[in-house]
C-alpha cells in the first residue's frame, strides 16, 4: 500500500512537471496557491480576533471599544454599553449576576464627553423628571395651600389699604419714638453721644457732641466749657482762665463712653521712681517724663512720648531673677516670654496674678544685653519673675507713638497701652477711639489658652472621648512640654512635633465644625419648590429637567465630598488619640511616624478630591482649602 502510493504521488508530481514544461504555467497554480493560504489565514485570524458578546462586533479603539466592568469580568464594546446606559434607569453592569451600580468617575473615565453631556444627560434629565411627575398628586396639596394663603393675603392686603393713611401717621410717630428709644438705651461698643458732664452745678445731665443737655437744655461752650444758656447763638465771652483750664482737661483726660465721667487712663503705668532709658543715654525717673520725650525703643529706634496720665490704682512689684525690680499699677502690660509658644506675649498684672502655677512657670521677663540703640546686636537673656501685691499708690504713665515698648534703665522691655478703666461706671474703653471694650481679655482662645492653660468645656461640645476638641490640644501640649524636661537631646523635635499635632487638632476642629457641615447637602426642600413652581406653571418642563439635573449632580457631588471629609476626620482623629495614648508612657521617644501617618492620609484624601473634581468639572477641594 505504500508502495503504491508513493507511486501515485510521484506521477503526479512527474506528470505536474510534464505540464510545466509543456505549458509553463507551473508558477502560477502555486501563487494562487498560495493566495489562497493567505487568505485562508486571514480568516481564520478574524474569526479568532476578540468580538463583543453582544453584537458580535470586533473589538477597536473607538466606536466598539472594549468596557470591562468594574466589579466582574463582564466586557461589552462601549457602543453596546452606550446603547444599554440610555435605556435603563440607572447606570449598572449589563450582566446578571453582577448588577452593581456603576460609579460617575467609571462613566466619566470610560465614556466621551460628548456621549456623557448630550444623551447621557438629556436621558438622566428624563428620568428625574419621570420620578418627579410621579410626585405631582402628592405635591398638589401644597399648591393649593399656597394659593389659600396668597388668597388670604389679598383679602388682609385689602383691609389694610383701608386703615393706611391712619397707620401712616402713627408709623411716623412710632419711628420717632424707635430713634428716641434706642438713642437712649443703646448699649453699641461705641463711643457714646454724651461727652461730659453739664457744667451747671443744679443740673445732673450730660452734653451731648452739639454741647447741649439733654435734661436742662442749656448749651455750653466746646472751648471753656462755661453755661451759655438756653440759645446756641446767644453772645459769649470766653475767660481765658477758663480756656487753659479746659485745655488742659482736653488734653489729660478722656470722656467715659459710657457715663460721661472725666477719666485719666490707667494702664500701662508706673510707680514713682522707676529708672526710665532715654534716647541720649541719660535717666530719667517716671514721674519726671515729659511730653516730647524720646524714649528707647524695643527695636533701637525712638519712641516720642505723645501725652502723660496718671492716678492712683493698687500697686504690684515685679522680682525678675537677673535683672532690676520695679512697679507697676495693676493693669500695666507686661512684655513675657511664653515657654511653650517659644515667642514673645503681652499679659496684664490682673490676668497673670490669675494664672495657675504651671503656667506661670513657662513665662519670663525679657531683658536685652547690647547697644540699646542697634537692634540688630540684641540678645535678650530670659529672667524668672514672681509678682508681690503692694499697697495703693500713685502711678504715671505715658503714650508713645510706634509700638509702644520700650526699656527700662537696665533693658529689660516694657509696654505701655491705652485702655482705660472708668471707676463710676466699671467700663472699660480704648483710649484713642473711644470704643468700649466688653471683653478686656484676648477673645482669641489659643491666645487665652496660652496664658492660662486651662479651658472650660463650651456647652455645645459633644462629650465624646474619641473625638478632638480644644481639650485635646491642651493635653498634647502639657505632656510634650513634661517629655522636654526628661529628653532633653530631642526639646526642638518635640516642640515641632507639638506645633504639627496642634496645628492638626486646630484643622481637624475646623473641618468638623464649619467645612463638614456645608457638604451635608440636602436637595429634597430644593427640588420640591421645584415642584411647586412646575405645577403653577412657573417654570417650564425643559426648565424643570436642568434644573433637577443640576441638583442631581450638586448633591451627588457633595455626597462624594462629605465621605472623604468623614474619612479624613475618622482617621486623624484614631491617629491623634492613639499619639496620645503613647506620649502617655514613660518610654516614649520621639518620631515622625505619626506625622508620616497624617501626610499619608492627607494625601490620600486630597487624590479623592482631585477624581471628584474631573468627575464634575470642578475646581478641586484640598485639605489646606477645607
Amino acid at each position: 500500500m505504500n508502495t503504491i502510493k508513493l507511486t501515485e504521488e510521484h506521477i503526479t508530481i512527474h506528470e505536474g512537471t510534464n505540464n510545466n514544461d509543456e505549458k509553463g504555467n507551473g508558477p502560477k497554480k502555486n501563487e494562487k496557491k498560495e493566495k489562497k493560504e493567505k487568505k485562508e489565514k486571514k480568516e481564520k485570524k478574524e474569526i479568532e480576533k476578540p468580538t463583543c458578546i453582544i453584537c458580535a462586533e470586533n473589538y477597536n479603539n473607538s466606536f466598539h471599544k472594549p468596557i470591562k466592568c468594574e466589579y466582574c469580568d463582564f466586557e461589552a464594546c462601549k457602543k453596546c454599553c452606550q446603547t444599554y446606559l440610555i435605556n435603563e434607569n440607572d447606570p449598572k453592569c449589563m450582566s446578571n449576576e453582577c448588577n452593581r451600580q456603576w460609579t460617575p468617575q467609571f462613566i466619566s473615565n470610560h465614556f466621551s464627553k460628548t456621549f456623557i453631556n448630550n444623551d447621557l444627560k438629556l436621558h438622566y434629565e428624563k428620568i428625574l423628571f419621570d420620578k418627579q411627575r410621579a410626585l405631582m398628586p402628592s405635591t398638589q396639596p401644597l399648591v393649593e395651600n399656597i394659593l389659600r394663603r396668597e388668597e388670604y393675603q389679598r383679602k388682609i392686603n385689602a383691609a389694610y389699604n383701608v386703615v393706611r393713611e391712619a397707620r401712616n401717621s402713627l408709623n411716623a410717630v412710632q419711628m420717632e419714638y424707635n430713634v428716641f428709644v434706642r438713642s437712649g438705651h443703646s448699649n453699641e461698643n461705641t463711643r457714646s453721644v454724651f461727652i461730659r458732664a453739664c457744667p451747671d452745678s443744679e443740673c445732673r445731665g450730660f452734653l451731648s457732641s452739639q454741647w447741649k443737655c439733654g435734661i436742662c437744655s442749656k448749651w455750653s461752650c466746646p472751648t471753656c466749657h462755661e453755661v451759655k444758656g438756653m440759645e446756641r447763638d446767644v453772645e459769649h465771652t470766653c475767660n481765658p482762665d477758663n480756656v487753659a483750664t479746659a485745655n488742659l482737661l482736653n488734653s489729660d483726660t478722656k470722656p467715659c463712653p459710657k457715663c460721661g465721667e472725666g477719666i485719666f487712663k490707667i494702664d500701662g503705668c508706673f510707680a514713682a521712681n522707676t529708672p526710665i532709658l532715654m534716647w541720649d543715654g541719660s535717666i530719667k525717673m517716671s514721674q519726671n517724663i515729659d511730653v516730647g520725650d524720646i524714649l528707647v525703643g524695643d527695636d533701637g529706634t525712638q519712641r516720642r512720648v505723645k501725652y502723660l496720665v496718671n492716678g492712683i490704682d493698687t500697686l504690684y512689684k515685679i522680682y525678675q531673677e537677673n535683672a532690676s525690680s520695679y512697679i507697676v499699677s495693676s493693669r500695666h502690660k507686661l512684655i513675657l516670654f511664653d515657654n511653650i509658644e517659644r515667642e514673645s506675649t503681652e499679659i496684664t498684672v490682673d490676668d497673670y496674678i490669675h494664672l495657675n502655677p504651671f503656667m506661670k512657670k513657662q513665662l519670663f521677663g525679657i531683658k536685652a544685653d547690647c547697644n540699646p540703640k542697634n537692634a540688630e546686636q540684641y540678645f535678650y537673656h530670659l529672667n524668672e519673675i514672681h509678682i508681690e501685691k503692694l499697697e495703693r499708690g500713685d502711678y504715671y504713665g505715658w503714650e508713645l507713638d510706634g509700638n509702644r515698648k520700650f526699656l527700662l534703665e537696665d533693658f529689660t522691655l516694657a509696654h505701655n497701652c491705652d485702655q482705660m478703666w472708668c471707676l463710676t461706671c466699671h467700663t472699660a474703653f480704648s483710649w484713642r477711639t473711644g470704643r468700649i471694650e466688653n471683653v478686656i481679655h484676648n477673645p482669641h482662645y489659643y491666645e487665652w489658652m496660652r496664658r492660662n492653660g486651662t479651658l472650660q468645656r463650651d456647652p455645645n461640645d459633644i462629650v465624646c472621648g474619641r473625638e478632638i476638641t480644644h481639650n485635646t490640644t491642651i493635653n498634647i501640649r502639657r505632656h510634650l512640654t513634661e517629655k522636654e524636661t526628661i529628653l532633653k537631646k530631642d526639646v526642638a523635635n518635640i516642640r515641632k512635633l507639638s506645633t504639627y499635632i496642634v496645628d492638626i487638632c486646630r484643622k481637624v476642629i475646623h473641618i468638623r465644625h464649619v467645612a463638614q457641615p456645608h457638604y451635608n447637602y440636602n436637595s429634597d426642600d430644593i427640588i420640591q419648590q421645584l415642584r411647586i413652581r412646575y405645577l403653577r406653571n412657573f417654570i417650564s418642563e425643559d426648565d424643570f429637567k436642568i434644573a433637577l439635573q443640576r441638583e442631581n449632580k450638586k448633591s451627588n457631588k457633595y455626597r462624594e465630598i462629605s465621605e472623604v471629609i468623614t474619612l479624613l476626620i475618622t482617621t486623624i482623629t484614631d491617629i491623634i488619640m492613639n499619639f496620645i495614648d503613647e506620649i502617655k508612657t514613660v518610654d516614649w521617644k520621639h518620631n515622625l511616624e505619626r506625622m508620616k501617618e497624617i501626610e499619608q492620609i492627607i494625601d490620600y484624601a486630597d487624590e479623592c478630591f482631585l477624581k471628584i473634581s474631573r468627575t464634575y468639572s470642578s475646581v478641586p477641594l484640598t485639605f489646606d482649602k477645607l
